[in-house]
């Protein structure tokens, strides 16, 4: 792990050099002498009834679903109780006093170590290069903005037909091989893709809002449909997804990762994963999108739960056409199993969930003597998801294998709640499934 050099600026400041400044030290130690510190307080020996410990919710643990917290401000760390402010407020607080604020202002800005970004207000840049505006170039490193501070690529304040969001391009941000990243709270509007992370294991984005970014401008109206506005999402080995369609985060050849808490508007796709694995998504919002709210092609062993990913939809005219031209709430692509899905909001997409099991499974590309029996996207769990009032299906789910589908709500989808095409060892069961199919 790497180290910080610590020049006290006050008393509080001043206990983690103890004594000596400037004083260089790790930020384990950093984090042992707060926690001294905080022994120094201590008040009391006995913990606070179990009954008063689980009142917040902290999505991380799915056997106990909330964290324990202290009225009047205490908190307790091995049984013993400290009468102080938070210790996770207090360590936030000095801690971030410590990082370094870096004020961006041109392209092609590296960031090596943990900082608070600025940026000055209506300020726009532009990634001529197409590689990115800011790099994260080392790992164990976490990136803040600041309050305010939006990464513009493009004058989103102009209309469409002055600045036309199907010319967007560029990178806001991009981290390449770099592991245990953690992005805070970014800002980002006017770019084709948002944030481009790639073998990034350990990776952590959290409370940051994509917005106003590359889209294409339909070419169907309100009498006819326009066949090319139908997406493609069957090709993405050489990430035709990201190059095509853009996306507010488009992340490749991970593991371990964690996206909560972000929202994506105003685009064509929110939050697309290409050969991700043992993640967790969850409550995000990428809603009122033209293309998918989040995609997955060839992930597995993901957890999704609690995301909005609602009113994701291509062209669409009441009585004229509504199959949804491949849009869709959650897109799952060549070969994604053992995912779960659970306690999602997919309603009123193109599909709720369109699920394929890919060209590859299928022998439609790939090595001919390559053994395909069995290939699909297989054994996922989708259970207590809404997927009511699409365009087309509330899931479709073709070619693929021993999946389970319980307890989701499928009511007024336009052609049924559920296609499950040449699937094979489903399991259905409690679902409420209602008026599909209805003119």
């Amino acid at each position: 792990m790497g180290t910080l050099t610590v020049i006290a600026a006050s008393a509080s400041l001043a206990l983690l050099a103890t004594g000596v400044q400037p004083a260089t030290v790790t930020h384990d130690a950093v984090l042992d002498l707060f926690v001294a510190k905080l022994n120094e307080k201590l008040i009391q020996p006995t913990p606070l009834p179990l009954a008063t410990y689980f009142n917040r919710s902290y999505p991380e643990y799915s056997t106990y679903s909330t964290y324990p917290t202290y009225p009047t401000n205490e908190m307790t760390r091995t049984g013993r109780l400290f009468s102080t402010e938070s210790a996770t407020d207090w360590i936030g607080r000095a801690g971030a006093a410590l990082i370094p604020t870096v004020i961006i202002t041109q392209d092609n800005t590296e960031i090596d170590s943990s900082c608070i970004i600025e940026i000055a207000p209506n300020l726009i840049i532009a990634d001529p290069d197409n590689n990115g505006v800011i790099h994260i170039t080392a790992p164990d490193i976490t990136v803040t903005f600041a309050p305010g501070s939006i990464l513009r690529g493009s004058d989103t304040s102009k209309s469409t037909d002055s600045n036309p969001p199907d010319q967007f391009t560029g990178t806001g941000i991009r981290i390449d091989h770099q592991e245990n990243v953690i992005i805070k709270g970014a800002a980002i509007e006017g770019y084709k893709v948002g944030i481009h992370a790639t073998a990034c294991p350990g990776l952590k984005l959290t409370g940051s809002t994509l917005s106003n970014l590359y889209r294409q401008r339909l070419a169907s109206t309100t009498a006819a449909e326009d066949q090319t506005d139908w997406l493609w999402p069957h090709s993405n080995d050489g990430n035709e997804w990201r190059t095509t369609y853009g996306a507010a985060i488009y992340i490749e050849d991970s593991k371990d990762i964690e996206l909560a808490n972000n929202t994506v508007r105003t685009g064509q796709n929110g939050i697309l994963l290409c050969r991700v694995s043992s993640s967790r998504i969850f409550d995000n919002d990428c809603s009122f999108l033209s293309g998918w709210g989040l995609g997955l092609w060839r992930s597995s062993d993901n957890t999704i739960t609690r995301n909005a990913l609602d009113f994701n939809i291509r062209g669409y005219s009441h009585g004229i056409y509504n199959r949804g031209q491949d849009s869709a709430g959650l897109l799952m692509f060549e070969q994604c199993s053992r995912n779960l899905f659970a306690e999602n909001s997919i309603t009123h997409g193109g599909d709720g969930i369109f699920a394929f099991a890919g060209k590859e499974a299928l022998g439609e590309i790939g090595a001919p003597e390559m053994p395909r029996v069995g290939l699909g996207c297989n054994d996922n769990i989708f259970y207590h998801n809404d997927l009511s009032y699409s365009a087309a299906h509330g899931l479709e789910l073709t070619f693929s294998f021993n999946n389970r589908i319980s307890g989701n709500r499928m009511i007024g989808n336009g052609i049924c709640g559920i296609w499950g095409g040449y699937s094979q060892r489903t399991v259905i069961d409690d679902n409420t499934i209602e008026d599909n199919g209805a003119p």
